[in-house]
């Protein structure tokens, strides 16, 4: 026997992947469906002689529809020049899913699924580059599959974007650790400065030795100007409004980065 096991009651409502245009489905079951049918070949738990389901660390088989065993959100894949600096750079401080705390400067990272982001996720940048040439196979190019294909695929790549879009936000691992993650590395990139802190409740502090007259400007890492009110001796008040995260303070003709915490 070709089939073994228990027979469903019914054939039509059995586990199955389908069609990018099957409107009975929904986008979540069409997308992921194509990805199975399309990626699990090389990246799945079969894989193939390369490995490659460990090499990027993600299974894309859908024979057991169960979401949770197939979590795309914030994995590695090895990225390519250039999608780091599509926009936006920086999660909003809105974006609540991915960015719990509204931090400022709170950087969006291309990984293979960013949640709300398919210009930041690499599993739709790949389906969009095409940069293998027929005869060719390229093992470090940046479409997928590598070869075999010439031509973008825009309705799988509408479908992929439209479920990015929606996937289930949520925050990437150490967002909040403000040592090691981009926060951090922003907030302690320029030990110079020493004496210029933030203290209590939003007060800029300059170094003593700062000259009175001495222009003070503080924005955000995108360029956005944060109005600030002198407190007098050195000391300067920030909105209550502005969010917390890493800025860019000048002082005079110097510049220093300090996180708001």
């Amino acid at each position: 026997n070709v089939l073994t096991g228990t027979k469903p009651a019914s054939w039509a409502n059995s586990p199955r992947w389908r069609a990018i245009d099957d409107s009975t489905a929904s986008v979540n079951v069409r997308a992921r469906s194509y990805l199975a049918s399309n990626c699990s070949g090389c990246h799945g738990e079969r894989a193939n002689a390369n490995n490659l389901a460990t090499q990027c660390v993600w299974i894309a088989d859908y024979h057991v529809m169960n979401d949770s065993l197939y979590d795309f959100r914030h994995k590695y894949s090895r990225p390519f020049n250039g999608l780091d600096t599509l926009l936006p750079q920086f999660y909003p401080v809105t974006d609540k899913g991915n960015n719990p705390l509204g931090l400022n400067a709170l950087q969006v990272i291309a990984e293979l699924i960013v949640p709300g982001y398919p210009m930041k996720s690499t599993i739709v940048q790949r389906q969009i580059a095409r940069d293998t040439f027929p005869g060719e196979f390229g093992p470090n190019s940046d479409q997928m599959p590598p070869y075999g294909t010439f031509e973008a695929n825009m309705p799988a790549i509408a479908l992929l974007s439209k479920w990015v879009e929606a996937y289930p936000a949520n925050p990437a691992p150490g967002w909040d650790d403000t040592v090691n993650n981009v926060i951090g590395i922003h907030a302690r990139a320029n030990p110079a400065g020493a004496g210029l802190v933030f203290k209590g409740d939003r007060i800029l502090v300059l170094p003593e030795n700062t000259k009175a007259g001495t222009r003070v400007t503080m924005s955000s890492l995108d360029g956005k100007n944060i109005p600030l009110r002198s407190l007098g001796d050195n000391t300067y008040a920030v909105p209550a409004s502005v969010p917390r995260g890493a800025y860019l303070i000048r002082i005079g003709d110097k510049a220093f980065r300090r996180l708001l915490p």
